[in-house]
């Protein structure tokens, strides 16, 4: 029962019930049932019998009987389809008339491992998924129960097949073989300052935060859901485990040593032959690579400190979270040829692969990039522009360079402004309950925010044509029945392109609106609240959108207008949702039937579904906004973004702006002017 999750006690939570009412509300029959069923499967040994009789009552209570744990039908849906796929040995129902209901209202509040888990690490890293039962809800609260088995399955079979066994043991002596002291003395201790409580805490932390990732990589799993994974018992892969593993061209073990090699536990080192020089993955959990054996050639060098300097490693995620170098490095070494002959034969292999380094990924020398300079505390000068040599000038003409003089006193307003307004949002962030990573109090380009079980990409960008900073986050957790996803794109994540939505969030420039009601739309769309259709939208937007179009805009709904734009000897139709500091403005740019097929887009007809595949492809490409087909307009360009107060110039500003990104995609794919 130790490594039993707290099947009974969680829904008793959950419903807010204590364990013993609960216990009185269930029927005799169930109790008789979960007592044959028992019987049947565990026999005579003690503690698989309570486990499997505790495994029955948890499914069938809350199958049947949800209201002995205080919930209704809508609060137990979650926990039945989890209990379902978790505890699927157990559905079948036994027949037990005439049996005696062995009551046994203990079980309802045994102690295990897991529940001591919760109440010592509850909201930490190294916290179970749905730690708190009381907030389950709804199909996210089923994953995340699946996701919870999925944890402790591997954490409890981790645990059993390595030294951690033998804390446990100790910890079993220290409280007199009672259950109850087990779980709170090892979780007191896993708490200390122990190096061994400290390492395991640390390898509990990267199996909780990249839990997916591991499944995907190192445990066949790709492409399950979490009810497919939570039916899983055991995990083969993660069976004799080792803390050194060597694999040479006939060991015929390499497959099953670099799986394990790519999880946070067993084993730390693995040692190689040049059979493992290419085409594998050890990159998960590594950052370090010493050499046993001289690479003679820098291709060598390369492929072997290649196994682990990849996307999606370890030294990766480190430099998002950490910081550059040198505070993160990738550790590479040649401890046996310190005081060898062979060290100058390194060294000369070291340096050709860094000039190989410095020819790959350096721009070319005397390249002019078309750029623009912020001269802080000078005057704008003439500036004298160079051509790639050696070819002829006439044939690359240089680009110039443009220069913009600023004081240093309006330069140190505007940055103290962005400074505070960055501070506000994590001060908001954080407070909400989001762990901001790289912890930089100072704005920096690309954030990651940690909350619960749930993580998103912020990232910092600058539209030059609008003059603007916004933030882009990844994934708004919105409801599926809300009908709003903001916009998407395709981006690489977990090794393979994935098609993911975001929303954008306009800063406030310097002199606008210092409050903070931008931040409390995003920190509001991080809780999975919905942007609501502004109440007044037309008196918010009307002046802003007559601006725009130098006429009075048409109104198709409350809070939906359509202006026509003049662009130059062009027009361009625009329509505009307003909503609760949030906007969408779409502009049209073709029909279906006006685009001429393309082989990305269909061989002979133009397909929707490659189509689609397109607009998100190229929305990658772009700055602000983003391409999508419209069920009713077809083609379009818009932004979605969230906001504070705005006044009738940027809002007229933003509406031309998407006018005219629209109007050039329709010139570009059509050759035409519909709209």
């Amino acid at each position: 029962m130790f490594f039993e999750d707290d099947w009974l006690g969680r829904l008793c939570a959950a419903g807010q019930v204590a364990p013993a009412e609960a216990a009185r509300r269930l029927p005799d029959q169930l109790w008789a049932e979960s007592w044959v069923h028992a019987t049947r499967s565990a026999g005579a040994k003690q503690q698989q019998h309570r486990a499997s009789r505790v495994r029955y009552l948890a499914v069938h209570a809350v199958r049947h009987h949800p209201e002995a744990f205080g919930l209704d039908r809508t609060r137990a849906r979650p926990w039945l389809r989890a209990y379902e796929a978790c505890l699927h040995e157990h559905l079948e129902p036994n027949d037990a008339a005439g049996a005696e209901p062995h009551r046994a209202p203990e079980l309802l509040s045994t102690p295990t491992l897991w529940s001591a888990w919760d109440r010592h690490f509850g909201g930490s890293s190294v916290s179970l998924p749905a730690a708190q039962p009381e907030t389950i809800a709804g199909e996210w609260g089923s994953d995340e129960l699946c996701r919870r088995q999925v944890a402790r399955t591997v954490l409890g079979q981790t645990f059993r097949l390595t030294d951690t066994l033998l804390h446990l043991y100790f910890a079993d002596l220290h409280g007199g073989q009672d259950p109850a002291r087990l779980a709170d003395g090892f979780t007191d201790w896993l708490s200390s300052d122990d190096i061994s409580a400290v390492d395991l805490r640390r390898e509990s932390e990267q199996w909780m935060r990249h839990l997916r990732l591991i499944l995907d990589s190192s445990l066949e799993s790709a492409g399950k859901g979490w009810r497919q994974l939570a039916r899983q018992e055991t995990w083969p892969q993660l069976f004799s485990p080792a803390p050194v593993l060597g694999v040479t061209g006939g060991s015929g073990a390499h497959r099953k040593a670099t799986r394990q090699f790519r999880t946070p536990s067993l084993p730390r080192v693995i040692v190689c032959t040049d059979t493992l020089k290419e085409g594998v993955d050890l990159h998960t959990f590594c950052d370090r690579v010493l050499h046993y054996g001289v690479a003679w050639t820098s291709g060598d060098l390369e492929q072997r400190v290649g196994r682990v300097d990849r996307y999606f490693s370890q030294i990766e995620r480190r430099l998002i979270d950490e910081g550059e170098p040198p505070q993160v490095q990738l550790q590479v070494g040649y401890p046996h040829v310190v005081a060898s002959l062979e060290r100058s034969q390194v060294d000369r292999v070291i340096q050709r692969q860094r000039r190989a380094e410095q020819l790959m990924d350096s721009p070319l020398a005397g390249a002019v990039h078309e750029s623009k300079e912020l001269v802080v505390g000078s005057t704008v000068g003439s500036t004298e522009t160079g051509h790639l040599d050696p070819y002829d000038e006439h044939e690359f003409p240089a680009q110039p360079r443009g220069l913009v003089a600023i004081s240093r006193d309006q330069a140190r307003k505007i940055a103290d402004h962005y400074e505070a307004w960055y501070l506000r949002l994590l001060a908001e962030l954080e407070g909400g309950g989001w762990r901001v990573s790289p912890d930089d109090r100072r704005p920096v380009s690309e954030l990651t925010l940690h909350g619960g079980h749930q993580q998103h990409d912020l990232a910092w960008s600058l539209d030059a044509d609008l003059n603007r900073y916004f933030l882009t986050l990844s994934a708004p957790p919105w409801p599926d029945e809300a009908g709003l996803t903001g916009a998407r794109w395709r981006r690489r994540r977990r090794r393979q392109l994935e098609t993911e939505s975001f929303v954008r969030l306009l800063v406030p420039g310097p002199g606008e609106d210092p409050r903070d009601f931008a931040i409390e739309g995003l920190v509001a769309c991080l809780r999975g609240a919905v942007p609501e259709p502004h109440a007044n939208a037309s008196a918010a937007w009307g002046p802003g959108l007559a601006r725009a179009a130098g006429q009075a805009p048409q109104w198709l709904s409350p809070n939906e207008a359509e202006v026509s734009l003049e662009i130059g000897p062009r027009r361009q139709r625009v329509t505009v949702y307003a909503y609760q500091q949030g906007l969408r403005i779409l502009g049209r740019v073709a029909r279906l039937c006006d685009l001429d097929p393309r082989p990305q887009w269909g061989s002979t007809q133009i397909e929707g579904n490659r189509l689609r595949e397109w607009t998100r492809e190229e929305t990658r490409k772009l700055g602000l906004g983003y391409l999508d087909l419209h069920p009713r307009d077809g083609l379009v360009f818009g932004v979605f973004l969230l906001h504070g107060e705005l006044d009738d110039d940027v809002k007229a500003k933003l509406v031309r702006y998407v006018g005219r990104r629209a109007d050039a995609w329709e010139a570009a794919l059509t050759g035409d002017d519909r709209w």
